[in-house]
């Protein structure tokens, strides 16, 4: 039987796909028959599966914006070196030209020189934030829309933008935040036993880092099968195991959030795909993401009860602040989930 939040965002992607939401995702067939089967596990068919599969409709156009826009996103990006969060480039994102396309709505990557000319014309490295400050005169800049999910660690920085959008980019930036996932999920154990966590929830990181090679392997050859060229990460630099509640603010954004939402986007495309064995491959994983974020729940639990009153509010705020860029990015998944996961 389903783990609770399995059911919970089985449901939520149910209600997501009926209504044509988020706005990112596959397209779904023309007839009724474009649901995914919720009954659907992981096998050792998967892999030829999903390299198998029509991937689905074209990817939508990324916008071609006023450089006006592309410098207020060049500026978060240097105040942060995120892009997620950026309120210009969700702006500039977030709404697909055609809904029968595919589009990534959290992370906006600006070509390479457009934000090498905007560091470059900072005074000292720095940025004000001030509407005055100078940017690249280029009358128009085409930011690329490309998509997020997993976990993260710290050390590991966001996938790097390649200025394309075909779907060899797309499996390429996938690739990518599944490799983060393996070295994050090792952090985790390791991390969890150093605090003297119970063992389960070391057994159960353990598995989760397995899946995470296993989906970093598939996602590397969608990618070369469509011409991408996948970069992946570098393992973060050896440090010693983090103090509690610095694991525990990483899990919160990373596992209760940003896992939680990708498990249910990945059910989402799964019911919206019109490839039945991309479909069921797309499923399989989504579970794997279920438990992923069943894991951190757990650790969340667990973690919160050994924390002050002052490190758990500190917590909370953060799961707060990581909804709300999500939020902006997706509002619509989004708001399903506050109401049934995250209220």
């Amino acid at each position: 039987m389903p783990h609770p939040l399995t059911t919970t965002l089985l449901r939520v992607s149910a209600i997501a796909a009926s209504a044509g939401c988020p706005a990112g995702l596959l397209a779904p067939e023309p007839d009724a028959g474009n649901h995914a089967d919720a009954s659907v596990a992981p096998d050792s068919n998967l892999d030829a599966d999903l390299l198998d599969a029509d991937t689905g409709p074209p990817l939508c156009p990324d916008p071609t914006v006023s450089s006006g826009l592309a410098c207020q996103v060049a500026a978060a990006n240097a105040y942060s070196n995120e892009y997620i969060g950026a309120d210009a480039c969700v702006q500039a994102c977030a709404t697909p030209p055609d809904a029968n396309c595919w589009r990534w709505t959290q992370i906006c990557v600006l070509p390479q020189d457009y934000q090498q000319a905007f560091n470059d014309l900072q005074p000292d490295g720095g940025v004000t934030g001030d509407a005055t400050v100078p940017c690249p005169d280029s009358g128009s800049v085409l930011i690329t829309c490309e998509g997020v999910g997993g976990r993260n660690t710290e050390g590991i920085p966001e996938p790097p933008g390649s200025g394309r959008t075909d779907l060899g980019a797309v499996f390429a930036a996938r690739a990518y935040l599944e490799a983060a996932s393996v070295f994050a999920f090792e952090r985790l154990e390791r991390e969890l036993s150093s605090h003297g966590a119970p063992t389960s929830l070391r057994r159960d990181a353990r598995r989760a880092r397995r899946d995470e090679v296993r989906h970093t392997a598939m996602q590397t050859r969608l990618a070369r099968r469509h011409g991408g060229q996948p970069r992946l990460p570098a393992a973060p630099p050896p440090i010693d195991a983090r103090p509690l509640l610095d694991v525990a603010l990483e899990n919160a954004v990373e596992g209760c959030v940003r896992e939680t939402y990708g498990a249910a986007a990945g059910f989402v495309e799964a019911r919206r795909s019109r490839d039945r064995r991309f479909r069921r491959a797309s499923t399989a994983i989504a579970f794997d993401e279920c438990r992923h974020a069943e894991l951190a729940w757990a650790v969340h639990a667990w973690a919160m009860a050994r924390l002050t009153s002052g490190e758990r509010y500190r917590v909370e705020r953060a799961m707060v602040r990581a909804i709300a860029d999500l939020r902006r990015a997706d509002p619509d998944l989004t708001e399903l989930l506050v109401r049934a996961v995250w209220s």
